[in-house]
């Protein structure tokens, strides 16, 4: 994790589930539940990436484009400026004040909870008999 120290020393903020999960890269993730062999591959089920990792989503993935706007607004970044644009400039900026942490915990919330509802439904079509091979009927 970025500014590790940072972040222990803080004085405002909680770290909730979603929040570790978006951090680490140890939740909702392809590239995390290939590696842990819970998917055949690290694909997005959001859009076309082979890889989908944190950075992928919180950068790039088109499906979060709003929430991840919405961020950018909050924590005064400005997204023309791709110098800037990566993990670690991110968590420092959150550790700014305890709005821009707010801010990060919401987003974190609002798309980690929609990468697991899209995980399930995933589990659910890959275990239907519409979705199951030819071989396996």
């Amino acid at each position: 994790m970025p500014r590790f120290s940072d972040w222990l020393g803080r004085d405002f903020g909680s770290i909730s589930f979603r929040l570790t999960q978006l951090i680490t890269g140890h939740g909702c993730f392809g590239h995390y539940l290939h590696r842990m062999r819970k998917r055949d591959s690290p694909v997005c089920l959001h859009c076309t990436c082979l890889d989908d990792t944190v950075e992928h989503t919180v950068f790039e993935c088109p499906a979060w484009v709003d929430q991840r706007l919405e961020l950018w607004t909050k924590l005064n970044i400005n997204i023309e400026n791709k110098v800037i644009m990566n993990l670690g400039t991110i968590m420092g900026s959150v550790l700014e004040s305890p709005d821009r942490w707010f801010a990060f915990s919401q987003f974190a919330n609002n798309v980690i909870s929609g990468k697991e509802v899209r995980e399930r439904e995933w589990e659910r079509e890959s275990l239907s008999p519409a979705f199951a091979s030819p071989s396996s009927l």
